[in-house]
């Protein structure tokens, strides 16, 4: 019998070799799914007889929705449009509606949005205003709708 002893080991989590390993299976079986389908990884030209459903490359282009000013304070401010937002901030907006402003707000004008609210404090009311007053402005049923575009 030995008196050693051992200490107890703890992990925090995979190795990087794991991880590496677990990300190079992962990749092996979306390249066996994509060829099982009769797809290469990067279609560079549509198979014939496809009709293109989407073109997110000449979106950028496209006529941009009528921008959404609103006055307060005896000041203008602009609001991005939700086209603009990254996908994961519209859903901020809409589960956290105080980050509002932060997100939706041209970053330019938010140091002056807020000296404008410690003279004029933007009270409950008139935010509910503004939330309406954009939803309807862009279409939107709820802030997070993303399917509300005002383009042609």
């Amino acid at each position: 019998m030995s008196d050693a002893t051992t200490e107890p080991t703890t992990t925090t989590g995979p190795s990087t070799a794991e991880t590496d390993a677990q990300a190079t299976h992962v990749a092996a079986q979306i390249g066996q799914n994509t060829a099982a389908a009769g797809l290469a990884a990067k279609i560079t030209q549509l198979p014939a007889g496809v009709k293109l459903s989407s073109n997110l490359d000449t979106y950028e282009n496209e006529k941009p929705a009528e921008a959404f000013w609103f006055q307060h304070g005896e000041a203008f401010f602009h609001l991005l449009a939700p086209d603009d937002v990254d996908f994961d901030d519209i859903v901020i907006v809409q589960e956290h509606p105080r980050l509002m402003m932060h997100i939706l707000l041209d970053p330019a004008q938010r140091s002056g949005f807020e000296e404008t609210k410690k003279v004029v404090p933007m009270k409950v009311g008139k935010m509910k205003k503004l939330i309406g007053d954009y939803t309807k402005h862009f279409g939107l049923t709820d802030l997070g709708e993303l399917g509300g575009s005002v383009r042609p």
